[in-house]
């Protein structure tokens, strides 16, 4: 999968999730970076921001915060990481996006928590939406 296709599906979740949170501050940020391959390496600067929001969802008890703001961690850091960053996040950062998609989605009572991201539908041909 290219830069652009992954920029692309996280794009189409981070715009699922945006009709479901409340909070929409960051997701809003992470959607516009998504779509802006030049701001991808603000996405480090972002993750402080978000991980100071999750922080702040656990002293508070806030499951629900806690799984977005997650879940928007590792987008942030999976942008900086395509940006060619010098001293990239962990290799595996994005694959933890889709399990914490799909906590969240759970979380927030969605009726079918794998309808977050077309990666997760059965019809899919990986690889083959954005080409």
């Amino acid at each position: 999968m290219t830069r652009e296709q992954t920029a692309r599906y996280i794009e189409e979740m981070l715009a699922f999730f945006m009709q479901h949170c409340e909070d929409k501050g960051t997701l809003s940020e992470l959607f516009l970076m998504s779509r802006d391959a030049e701001t991808w390496s603000q996405g480090h600067e972002l993750h402080g921001r978000i991980r100071e929001k999750r922080q702040n969802a656990e002293r508070s008890g806030n499951r629900q915060g806690q799984s977005q703001y997650t879940f928007e961690e590792y987008c942030a850091k999976t942008f900086y990481n395509l940006s060619d960053a010098m001293v990239p996040f962990a290799e595996e950062t994005p694959f933890w996006i889709i399990p914490q998609g799909f906590r969240l989605a759970r979380l927030l009572g969605v009726d079918d928590p794998y309808e977050f991201t077309s990666l997760l539908s059965h019809d899919h041909e990986l690889g083959t939406k954005f080409m």
